[in-house]
């Protein structure tokens, strides 16, 4: 192939597009004289993945049809075969890349923070996945707490689940607590007072009244990476002019 790809390179250009016709139509008949199948993939590749270092478990399926003796690998942005690191990322024969939970100081950016891509290679085909970026995040400690600003009885409180900004990618919302009643987002309770936003998460009280001065309210999270969740501590509203009991 490489002696065929310097003579083309010497052809002019209109030669050169008969040429490799040529060469496409002799290496179809070579297949079908093998009873030979075009590869392809499976199943679709997702463009991204993204996981936290404590849970790990984090893979890569590469699979695809065409014949039994198809090579399957996974190489780097720069054409370099993927190796399995110890502890850290596993290349396994068949076609799976599997990132296992790891330690926070043995992150790595070539390996926790970087571009894949499925290779197939099968007669004379090669086929590439689209680039995969993979990341890896490292857990750290964060806060959620709620933010509220001073409201007047009749008026609209607009309660903010603050949560840190080194997290705030994966950790969202995922509801709010008035004492022991729950509060959906995208959802309102009978008299339509309490509304939880979207995407954002606030917590809206239409036409506060002294109960709600009553009331408690919290938010709870969710860390979409490792399934944890966190709940704020309960704050009472601040209202002008209305002396707390």
């Amino acid at each position: 192939m490489e002696v065929a790809r310097a003579t083309l390179s010497r052809l002019p250009g209109f030669v050169q597009y008969l040429a490799l016709a040529v060469l496409i139509e002799q290496a179809g008949q070579a297949l079908s004289s093998e009873n030979l199948q075009m590869p392809n993939f499976l199943h679709e590749l997702p463009s991204s993945v993204l996981f936290s270092n404590d849970t790990g478990n984090s893979q890569l399926v590469c699979q695809a049809y065409g014949g039994p003796q198809m090579i399957i690998q996974w190489i780097l942005k720069d054409g370099s075969l993927v190796s399995s690191v110890p502890g850290l990322r596993q290349a396994l024969p068949n076609g799976t890349l599997y990132f296992p939970p790891f330690a926070g100081h043995l992150f790595r950016t070539d390996v926790h923070d970087t571009t894949y891509r499925c290779r197939i290679s099968y007669s004379y085909y090669v086929l590439l996945s689209h680039d995969i970026r993979v990341r890896a995040v490292v857990r750290q400690p964060y806060e959620v707490k709620v933010e509220s600003t001073d409201v007047t009885l009749g008026n609209t409180a607009f309660l903010k689940c603050f949560v840190s900004s080194h997290v705030r990618e994966f950790v969202h919302v995922s509801s709010w607590f008035g004492e022991k009643e729950m509060l959906l987002p995208g959802r309102s309770d009978i008299g339509t007072r309490y509304v939880v936003t979207t995407p954002g998460g606030e917590l809206c009280i239409r036409n506060v009244n002294e109960e709600d001065r009553l009331k408690r309210f919290s938010c709870v999270t969710v860390d979409t990476l490792t399934g944890e969740r966190k709940t704020s501590e309960a704050i009472l509203l601040t209202m002008k002019g209305t002396p707390f009991p």
